[in-house]
Order: structure tokens, then sequence, then C-alpha cells
């Protein structure tokens, strides 16, 4: 082979390694805003990461505000996201004011109400929905106040659902799950509904994957971290085979928003699993939970 043919082969294939190693090394910059400013924070708000590497944010709104949406190189109305950092990344967090519910005297009839967090903590920032007859797709809705209650006046008599959610009643219905409660009104008749209880979500960390794959790179007593809960006295962490018949379940019990998963789970004959956090105050009361999927 003549060296001219030689570097031919050669040059391309050099070309390919060096763009293989800045790939592999390349760090991209993630970058968030807050809109309008002032109005709530994001973390983390800012950061250079590994190509790929899978970050999770958190809105937290200020005082009289709630989380609307997320724009920019990423979409949601939950209030924690997690990303892949295939690229330079710029996220805003949309907040928008907490309206106040109007409360009147009631008439006809009305619902009064409250809604609490399992830690025995006003629910602030809560949409009530309010639906009639079973119906699931026209509805009332209206924000709890700062002690959590609620009231829908003037109804006519019959039998209502009640739902709850957090955020922009906008960005709801019509409702799939099981009614929060189901209260009747009576002709003149105020009623007291059932206090309603809304637990918190976690967002959940997975290890580095693979961005071909999609593969988490280590399953070797793989690292798990979560959004920390402040009043949690302790979590219970599952995993689990991830199928219709789950044939592997592990539970362990940790303190802190992090665990070092004791099993190497490449070890098992499976490939996909669930990993599920609850949150636990004193007295074992659950408080928030969440779970993510993931392959190995």
């Amino acid at each position: 082979m003549t060296k001219k043919k030689l570097a031919v082969i050669m040059v391309p294939c050099i070309i390919a390694i060096v763009v293989a190693i800045f790939m592999v090394n390349r760090t991209n910059t993630l970058t968030t805003d807050v809109n309008p400013p002032g109005t709530g924070s994001v973390s983390p708000s800012w950061g250079a990461y590994t190509s790929n590497v899978r970050v999770t944010l958190t809105a937290s709104p200020a005082s009289g505000y709630y989380f609307s949406h997320w724009s920019g190189s990423a979409s949601g109305t939950t209030s924690t996201i997690t990303i892949t950092m295939d690229s330079n990344k710029r996220l805003t967090a949309n907040f928008e004011s907490t309206p106040q519910p109007q409360f009147t005297t009631p008439g006809t009839g009305a619902i009064i109400g409250q809604v609490m967090r399992p830690d025995s903590e006003p629910a602030f920032v809560t949409v009530v929905y309010i639906f009639k007859g079973g119906e699931t797709s026209s509805y009332a809705s209206c924000f709890v106040d700062m002690n959590g209650y609620y009231m829908f006046d003037d109804l006519p008599p019959e039998r209502y659902s009640l739902f709850t959610a957090t955020g922009n009643p906008s960005a709801f219905g019509p409702f799939v799950k099981q009614p929060d409660a189901l209260v009747t009104v009576l002709e003149g008749v105020t009623t007291t509904a059932p206090t309603l209880i809304q637990s918190l979500c976690i967002g959940i960390l997975l290890p580095d994957r693979d961005p071909v794959t999609g593969k988490i790179t280590d399953c070797n007593n793989p690292k798990f971290t979560w959004t920390d809960v402040p009043k949690a006295a302790y979590y219970v962490v599952t995993i689990k085979e991830r199928s219709f018949r789950v044939e592997y379940k592990e539970t362990q019990e940790v303190v802190t928003n992090t665990i070092v998963w004791p099993t190497n789970l490449s070890s098992l004959p499976y490939q996909d699993f669930e990993i599920d956090v609850e949150a636990y105050a004193k007295g074992d009361i659950l408080i928030a939970s969440g779970d993510e999927w993931f392959h190995c």
C-alpha cells in the first residue's frame, strides 16, 4: 500500500477518533430564568455538565405565586423536571400570581372544606375542582386560601365530585382519577366536606446513562438521589423488576435523600426496573412519593 493511500485511510480515522474523544469529554451549560423576575427560583439555577448527564430541576414559587409551566429547552407543568444535557440548555420557570378565593355568605347551598398535606400542613396553592352528577368535562374551580380552605356557594341540590391539583386550573381536566371526595348538597344547607389530603411529588435523579442505549452505565451498586422533603424523618426506597409479574423486589430505609443500592442489578436476569421513593414524617405519616423506571 502506498503512503498516499495509507494517508487517505488514516486521516478520516484520526478525525473520527478526535471527534469521539471531544464528544465524550464535552460539557454543556445549563442556564435558567424566572418569569416574571422575582416570582420564584430554580434549583440548580446554573451549571456545566458532562454531555448526556441527566439533571433534575425544581422550581419554587415565591409567596403569592404558583408555578405555571416550563418553557425554552423543555416543557411541562410539574415543578420538578429531569432533562438530559445533550446540548446547551436554557429553561424558563414561569410563575403566576395566586388568585385569592372570594368567600361569600352561603346561599341556596354550599360546600365548605379544607385541603391539607399528610403532615397536617395546609396545602397552599391547591386548586379544588367540582363536578356535578358524575361529569368530568365541565367544572368550576377555586384556589384554597393560606389555611387550605375553599368554598363553592349557591349550588343547586346535587351529588358533587371534588378533585384537587396543584397549579394552573386551565392545565387540568377532564379528570380520569377517582374523586378525592363525593359530597351531597341539600336545599338551603351548607355542607362541610371531608378534609382532602394532597401529597407531595418526589423527583428522582438516576445515575449516568449511556447516550446510545439509555441504560445506566454502571448497575453495580448504583447511586440514586432525589429531591429533599424537609419534614421527612426517613425515606423508604423500593427497586423492583418492572413487569406485570414482578419477580425481583427489594426495599431499603434511609434517612437522607440518597442511597447506594446494595445489589448489583446487572447480575440479575432482568433489564427493566422501577425505583419508588416514599417520604415519611414522624409518626410514620406518608407525606411524599415518586417513581422512575430505568434499564440495566
